[in-house]
């Protein structure tokens, strides 16, 4: 395996422990909630892919150039 997986795949293996481990501590302690739920939810944003928009590029023609 390249060194480019490897990395890649230890990086989401410890991304999945994070998020475990801060619904663990949500689920059966009441303290630092505000701390788990945030670390939860950077570590979710850094697996989810940046949404785009699937649209057909409309050429805009502007009333200078007519």
């Amino acid at each position: 395996m390249p060194a480019d997986q490897i990395i890649f795949f230890t990086q989401v293996l410890i991304a999945y422990i994070v998020i475990i481990v801060c619904l663990v501590n949500l689920c059966l302690y009441d303290t630092n909630v505000c701390l788990w739920s945030s670390l939860a939810s950077g570590t979710i944003d850094y697996l989810l892919p940046n949404p785009t928009l699937k649209s057909k590029h409309v050429r805009v023609l502007s009333e200078t150039a007519v």
